[in-house]
This record gives structure tokens, C-alpha cells and sequence, in this order.
């Protein structure tokens, strides 16, 4: 998370149009890839095993997250795919084609965070 925030910065403040955040060896598709699965992965057992069916609001609020992390899972899926045909070093995806790329992945990341913690924060005060 901090990665896209560094970057967001550097694109919107610094005006670098191809950022790579703080630690430029980690900024690969491949890499964005497997965080987003393991992401994915981690909500969606948190969502199905673990989160209590006792408040639906919140259940509901927490899928949404976990939702959203499987659409951004296959966002990477499709920009590894776009940078290993046409090697492409920022490639589209499927909504970068209309929007840029940069903001649009700094909410994005931010809303599959903040969703789940949230509902989770609300949880915890609910059942204390």
C-alpha cells in the first residue's frame, strides 16, 4: 500500500508519469499479481470461514471488499497477460483503457483496504 501511495505522489505531485514507487525492483505486474491473489485469497477465507453471519450489513459490506479485490485480482491477471504479449512496462488493463492507471489503481487499492477494516472495526465495537 505504501508502493501506491509513493507512487500516486511521485505521478501527481512530482509529475513522473511512469513512478515506481519506493523500492523500484518490486514495481512488476507479476508482483502486483501475486499480492492481489494472496489478498483475494485471505479476504475471501476471512469472508466464507470466519466473519460471523449475525450482522448481514456487515457481511454484505465485507463481500463488497472482497468483491472489489476480485475484480482488481483480475485487473493484474490481464495486465500480466498485456505485458508479457506486448511488453508493454504500464499496461492497461481492462479499466486503464479509460482512465489513468495510476489514480485509478491508488483508489482502488484504498477501497479493498478501508472496506474490510472498516466492517471489521465495526464488528469488533458491536460485539465487545
Amino acid at each position: 500500500m505504501i508502493e501506491h501511495v509513493a507512487q500516486y505522489i511521485q505521478y501527481e505531485f512530482y509529475n513522473i508519469h511512469n513512478p515506481h514507487g519506493l523500492i523500484p525492483q518490486f514495481d512488476t505486474e507479476e508482483i502486483h499479481l501475486i499480492f492481489a491473489i494472496f489478498f483475494f485469497l485471505l479476504l475471501a477465507s476471512i469472508a466464507h470461514n470466519y466473519y460471523p453471519k449475525k450482522v448481514p450489513v456487515l457481511l454484505w459490506m465485507f463481500r463488497m471488499g472482497v468483491v472489489m479485490q476480485g475484480y482488481h485480482m483480475i485487473e493484474h491477471v490481464i495486465r500480466v497477460y498485456e505485458h508479457n504479449v506486448y511488453g508493454c512496462e504500464y499496461c492497461s488493463g481492462i479499466l486503464g483503457m479509460f482512465f489513468n492507471n495510476i489514480p485509478l489503481h491508488f483508489v482502488m487499492n484504498w477501497a479493498v483496504l478501508i472496506i474490510p477494516l472498516v466492517t471489521f472495526l465495526f464488528f469488533r465495537r458491536i460485539f465487545k
